[in-house]
């Protein structure tokens, strides 16, 4: 389970490499906003991500493993 800023970055990221998506195509598909999204990516923001975007990201990213991985 995702629980921080640097495993939501670390997610963002595998998402990233596997798929090739953009964090346009990643934010509408797991449904956050794209600037949030940028935000968490590089670090702009010191606060941790909402729980319901941590766990989007976390069914995503295992998501993608099983299809990509």
């Amino acid at each position: 389970m995702i629980e921080t800023l640097k495993q939501s970055q670390e997610a963002i990221k595998e998402i990233k490499e596997l798929t090739g998506w953009t964090n346009s195509r990643l934010a509408t598909k797991i449904g956050v906003f794209r600037g949030s999204l940028n935000k968490i990516e590089s670090g702009a923001t010191s606060n941790t991500p909402q729980d319901s975007t941590m766990a989007k990201l976390d069914a995503e990213l295992e998501r993608v493993k099983r299809v990509h991985g």
